[in-house]
């Protein structure tokens, strides 16, 4: 079973305390014993299975964004604004699109063990990010890339981001990005 680091698990616990003071315990009393305990237990350093940050983001994500079918997209954009805003805010420290283009091999390897990022098809308004040798990642782990694409593009002052995702080669997945 694949890990994950638990960086997006302490952002969404931040984003539930933030929302209100029912909200943690709401999705607390949804999870699953093994899910309560790992959201209960992590730490910075933390590595988590992914079914437990699956399970976690799935009920986050129905709280926060209950009648949306794109709550995880959503998600993912309310998790780089609170992540690349508070605790990696170094990587968007020089707020411009091509410091991040240039630095995007390393947020992925923030997260992920398995997989090679990189950026090809740089223009000047598109590029298209591609992971290699990461073949057990899930939907929900890339409707939340979809939005942190989108997000941090929007946090370096990019408008009209587009992220496309596809997946159709489970060895070379690409996300189409687009802004003006």
């Amino acid at each position: 079973m694949p890990i994950i680091k638990a960086t997006n698990l302490l952002a969404l616990k931040k984003l539930l305390q933030k929302n209100d003071e029912t909200s943690e315990q709401t999705v607390l009393s949804k999870l699953s014993p093994k899910g309560a305990d790992t959201y209960n237990s992590v730490i910075a350093t933390s590595w988590i299975p992914s079914d437990d940050e699956k399970e976690i983001m799935a009920e986050g994500a129905k709280h926060l964004f209950p009648d949306d079918p794109d709550r995880m997209i959503l998600l993912g954009r309310a998790l780089a604004e609170s992540t690349m805003t508070g605790i990696y805010r170094i990587f968007i420290k020089i707020p411009t699109i091509s410091f991040i283009i240039k630095r995007v091999a390393s947020i992925w390897n923030t997260f992920y063990k398995k997989g090679k990022a990189r950026v090809i098809d740089v223009q000047s308004n598109s590029l298209t990010m591609q992971v290699t040798e990461l073949l057990d990642i899930e939907d929900y782990q890339t409707e939340i890339t979809c939005g942190y694409i989108h997000e941090l593009l929007e946090l370096t002052g990019a408008k009209n981001v587009s992220v496309k995702f596809d997946g159709t080669d489970r060895n070379d997945l690409k996300w189409y990005v687009s802004w003006s």
